[in-house]
């Protein structure tokens, strides 16, 4: 009955969603113009990616954005309605605004709606089967594959695990459209193999590909990435702040995208190099305490993002310190994936501290590696081994995990903390929650 009512309400959302697409398109047609969409999937960097390709276009184009793409949110944010605390009231409220937003409210236009594509499992209607009933976008890209969600794919090795995640989000740039675009990353193996597009095909990579990425280069000064597109180079420099090697694939794609719209792409770069930020906890660089500088890549983790990561981490100067939290969803692949990231550590740091129930089974204690439960606990200790000059790199994932709030225990500018992830009412709210249940049940144990 439950999972009657949900699909129930997601049919429902997606009618309305449908029209109001199909509303923005007529309104755009009145202008002389049309309405362009896109969509990007990737296991890891698609908030990042959106954003890239927004820094990119929005000098030129008026743009819709939409990082929230669960089979909720997209239809949500065409709709262009935010939810509050996802109680039975707010659900009812949302019922009740989706025809009214649709009828009178929601009649700006733009000429392109752009958006994540985001899956949790091969089934409807998390899968990308049911995203694409709601919007098949005109440009499409598919970036990478890792065992995020893989719990969910049931599959009994890693290789045919990826395999799976790789042929249900392949679904956005594999299936059809009239004049549709599909961009593709194929230095990723998994998302080559998975790719037979009867669509227009545009790849990246580093050889033989219609964008080779020349080279990637982290400083202290900020990031570089070198390309080559229809036989010219081009670099991209942003400063204060870095990224993992696979970012230059989203720089990439922005390119693509601005070439395939017949953009002067040394303006693209420009735009890019001026209005590209980094999201909240996500590879941004802040001043720590005592002088230490903060790699704060708190807001999630996998495998591969936390390996790329790890390898920023040790080119830096100095003493290294790694703040490695549980990387969630990963199913049979939990295991294997924790050890390796250990050993990875190992050697790229001069002190390992890992956060949660996994690092704390997977990760073998030693002078050189420490092990908690919870993010406090991790942040006392840390405190009292930091000498002065250190480099610190946090990441891990969301659930129970929340590595921002010890980043907030060690940024010397006290402003800076309200520039971290998940610092909106309800998750301060549910981190509260969550920390004050610890002190409870210790209280029992000690009586």
């Amino acid at each position: 009955m439950k999972n009657l009512l949900v699909l129930s309400f997601l049919y429902y959302l997606r009618f309305f969603a449908r029209l109001q697409l199909k509303k923005i398109s007529f309104l755009q047609k009145l202008k002389g113009d049309k309405l362009i969409t896109v969509g990007v999937t990737a296991s890891a960097g698609k908030t990042t990616t959106v954003k890239t390709i927004y820094a990119a276009l929005s000098p030129f184009y008026k743009i819709k954005l939409n990082t929230k793409s669960s089979e909720t949110g997209l239809s949500l944010n065409i709709l262009d309605i935010n939810t509050i605390n996802y109680s039975l009231i707010d659900w009812f409220r949302i019922l009740t605004l989706a025809p009214i937003k649709f009828l009178f409210l929601n009649w700006k236009s733009y000429q392109i709606y752009l958006t994540e594509f985001g899956i949790d499992a091969p089934f409807w209607p998390k899968n990308m089967d049911f995203l694409l009933s709601i919007l098949n976008p005109d440009i499409a890209v598919f970036l990478n594959v890792n065992p995020v969600h893989a719990q969910n794919f049931k599959k009994p090795s890693l290789k045919s695990a990826l395999s799976a995640i790789a042929k249900e989000k392949s679904k956005l740039t594999n299936s059809y459209k009239p004049n549709k675009l599909s961009i593709v990353n194929f230095d990723d193996p998994f998302v080559k193999n998975s790719i037979n597009v009867s669509n227009q095909l545009l790849t990246i990579g580093s050889k033989d590909t219609d964008i080779q990425i020349v080279s990637t280069a982290n400083n202290e000064q900020g990031f570089s990435a070198d390309f080559i597109l229809n036989n010219k180079k081009y670099i991209v420099i942003l400063k204060n702040q870095i990224q993992p090697t696979s970012f230059a694939t989203s720089l990439a794609s922005s390119l693509l995208i601005a070439n395939h719209l017949g953009l002067d792409l040394d303006k693209i770069i420009t735009s890019l190099q001026a209005n590209f930020q980094n999201e909240p906890s996500r590879s941004s660089l802040l001043l720590g305490i005592k002088n230490t500088t903060i790699i704060d890549s708190s807001y999630n983790s996998s495998p591969q993002a936390a390996s790329e990561m790890l390898d920023i981490l040790s080119s830096f100067p100095g003493q290294k310190i790694a703040v490695l939290g549980d990387m969630r969803e990963l199913g049979p692949q939990t295991k294997i994936s924790h050890r390796r990231l250990y050993k990875h550590a190992l050697n790229s740091s001069d002190l390992i501290i890992g956060v949660g129930p996994y690092t704390q089974k997977y990760f073998k204690k030693s002078a050189k590696v420490q092990t908690f439960l919870y993010w406090w606990q991790a942040l006392d200790f840390l405190k009292n081994q930091i000498k002065g000059g250190e480099v610190i790199l946090v990441k891990g994932s969301q659930n129970t995990i929340y590595l921002e709030e010890l980043v907030k225990g060690l940024v010397e500018n006290k402003l800076d903390q309200k520039n971290l992830c998940r610092q909106s009412p309800y998750w301060l709210s549910v981190k509260q929650k969550f920390h004050t249940q610890f002190v409870i049940d210790q209280l029992k144990i000690e009586d």
